[in-house]
């Protein structure tokens, strides 16, 4: 695991202070080992987080013999081993997953290459014998790849932040990104929150020639839904519990010790118990959120007992809030209103600070087994009797939603992509978004993954395959590694291995929502390992009273910060947001945004100070 940045310029030549600077930006994400090479107008930077191969001969940028081919990889490459194999006529100087990708790349090419790979990563390869640079994400999305570009200037890195060290990438908010950050809490790739910067989007390589200077991206991965298949339901079981244990086996392979987080619900439980079976040395880590009734302390010590998984925990209350909150928003690349963030950040904290380089982690189960509340929420909503509604005087639905939660205003719309955003995004409207940033900008009417979704149908399959691709991909994996990253640790996720991930997204939506039950598959196979309370119990997550524990200042702090001084939103009628936020869902959303903007702000103060100073000294 590691942090790579680089970037070449069409008529310049590359200072090397801010090339430092760059990679500098991105110490924590590989404190272990640094690496940087300049060659006129194209530099290359690592940070190395030692994992595989602790030696040195694993240091980045790595060349071939022939100083012809050059790369720098973030990541863990798990079948590196078997590769390794097929690359005998090679001479190998290192033990390291990075070597391989190295000549893997000179015997295949890079599309071949990362077809080949069972891992996460992001990767660059620099062949001066084609003058070309290469860049690729994994299939999912796990790792992190951001670059800007301006016709003049290629940049890329790991973090968004480490870009704006070079004086030529401008902090201009790109408005589309301000609207998936209020309707989503997070920005879809391939936006990010800043003109001419973007997320490299999963399963695709870059292709640039240094010649002309441009360069072209291509798919090498998709979802391949077209055909779908019902196995006899035991033997559906049977090959998924064998690829989750043989993705477990593969990420284990590490020569540093490795621990798991288990939370206590089915995903986390099972990742921990079948580790351990095959690791006795693992230790797993939970939070215990306050007050009590946001804690699953005694479910994860359920597990912890009658597995014999050492557990280690950390209480977290106010004051723990307070002190990462601030911490997380100093980190954060772009304003990311999922609160869970910080409970993760702490808990990525407590296994770091015992020592820690890596965990395994229960992420990604949701996606692949239809098992968010608001899955099963839409699936009431596919099958309810609409026509018997509008007979139904109005009256009636106030008694109904007593009952049966029932509301109305949702189940009731005919079109199902409305019907799913009613559930999912119920915070800012359309409306708002308008009012709240002023006459010069406008939301379209009908904003929701627009390039995403398919025309004229819109199933429960679509949603599963929309919460793969988008809310995995920009909430839950960027959460994880923006906070682990932020410890120096790496995280890995046994369930998006890419051969389960196929496997489940080739199965009907019957199979996988069997007898209309959230994560049936999942729980039969789990059901052999785990006890039933732990199977059965509804999902929790890590929520947490965070606008309790801001305080009841925050308003005053929003309405008073430097968003409304600016003029960059309409204090009017952001208070009149406040004032009808019950939940304060949206308070939350402008704090974070409030408050990381005003991080930006300070820190590009601080780099545009340390330009100017070395401009002037030359």
């Amino acid at each position: 695991m590691c942090g790579i940045v680089g970037g070449f310029l069409k008529d310049k030549l590359f200072c090397q202070h801010i090339a430092q600077n760059m990679l500098n930006s991105i110490h924590s994400r590989g404190p272990d080992d640094s690496g940087l090479y300049i060659n006129e107008n194209l530099f290359l930077g690592s940070q190395r987080l030692s994992i595989q191969d602790l030696s040195t001969a694993g240091h980045m940028p790595m060349w071939d013999e022939s100083e012809s081919v050059c790369t720098i990889f973030n990541g863990e490459i798990y079948n590196f081993k078997e590769i390794r194999k097929e690359l005998s006529e090679f001479t190998f100087r290192s033990n390291s997953d990075t070597e391989v990708v190295l000549y893997a790349y000179i015997k295949w090419g890079l599309e071949e290459t990362v077809k080949k790979l069972n891992g996460m990563f992001s990767i660059c390869i620099y062949d001066n014998k084609i003058n070309h640079v290469f860049l690729a994400r994994d299939r999912v999305g796990i790792k992190p790849l951001y670059y800007f570009w301006d016709e003049s200037t290629f940049l890329f890195s790991s973090e968004l932040k480490s870009l704006h060290y070079h004086p030529d990438v401008s902090q201009d908010f790109n408005e589309l990104a301000l609207l998936d950050y209020f309707i989503y809490r997070y920005i879809a790739h391939p936006k990010t929150i800043f003109k001419n910067c973007f997320k490299l989007s999963p399963g695709t390589c870059l292709s640039f020639n240094l010649s002309n200077f441009t360069f072209k991206t291509k798919k090498y991965w998709t979802l391949n839904n077209s055909s779908r298949i019902d196995l006899p339901i035991k033997d559906t079981l049977e090959e998924i519990e064998f690829l989750i244990n043989d993705s477990i086996n593969y990420r284990l392979i590490a020569d540093t010790p490795i621990a798991s987080f288990l939370s206590g619900g089915i995903d986390s439980s099972l990742i921990s118990t079948l580790a351990h079976q095959k690791n006795p040395q693992i230790k797993a880590f939970t939070i215990d959120l306050r007050p009590e009734k946001y804690s699953e302390l005694a479910y994860a010590k359920s597990i912890s007992e009658i597995k014999g998984i050492p557990l280690l925990y950390k209480t977290v209350g106010k004051e723990d809030f307070e002190e990462a909150f601030d911490q997380v928003l100093g980190y954060l690349d772009e304003p990311f209103a999922d609160s869970s963030i910080i409970p993760t950040f702490l808990l990525c904290k407590a296994a770091s600070e015992a020592g820690y380089k890596c965990a395994l982690s229960g992420d990604g189960a949701d996606e692949l087994f239809f098992g968010y509340k608001w899955h099963k929420r839409f699936s009431e909503t596919e099958n309810y009797p609409l026509k018997i509604l509008q007979y139904l005087p109005q009256a009636l639905f106030p008694v109904i939603n007593a009952i049966k939660k029932f509301d109305h205003e949702t189940y009731s719309q005919p079109d199902p992509l409305c019907r799913y955003r009613s559930i999912m995004f119920n915070r800012f409207t359309v409306d708002d978004i308008n009012k709240l940033f002023g006459s010069n900008f406008h939301c379209p009417e009908e904003y929701l993954y627009l390039d995403r979704l398919k025309q004229n149908s819109f199933s429960e399959t679509d949603i599963r395959e929309l919460d793969f691709s988008t809310f995995l991909v920009d909430d839950i994996l960027h959460k994880v590694d923006m906070a682990s990253m932020a410890h120096s640790l790496e995280v890995r996720v046994p369930y998006l291995d890419h051969r389960l991930v196929e496997l489940l997204f080739s199965l009907s939506h019957n199979v996988v929502f069997q007898n209309r039950t959230p994560k049936y598959l999942l729980k039969q196979i789990a059901k052999k390992h785990l006890p039933s309370n732990n199977i059965t119990r509804p999902k929790q997550g890590f929520s947490a009273p965070v606008m309790t524990w801001v305080g009841p200042n925050y308003k005053d702090s929003i309405l008073n910060g430097q968003l409304a001084q600016k003029g960059l939103i309409n204090p009017i009628h952001l208070q009149s947001i406040l004032k009808n936020d019950p939940f304060q869902g949206k308070a939350w959303q402008v704090l974070v945004f409030e408050k990381w903007f005003e991080k930006f702000s300070s820190k590009i103060k601080k780099v545009k100070n340390t330009n100017q100073h070395f401009v002037a000294m030359t």
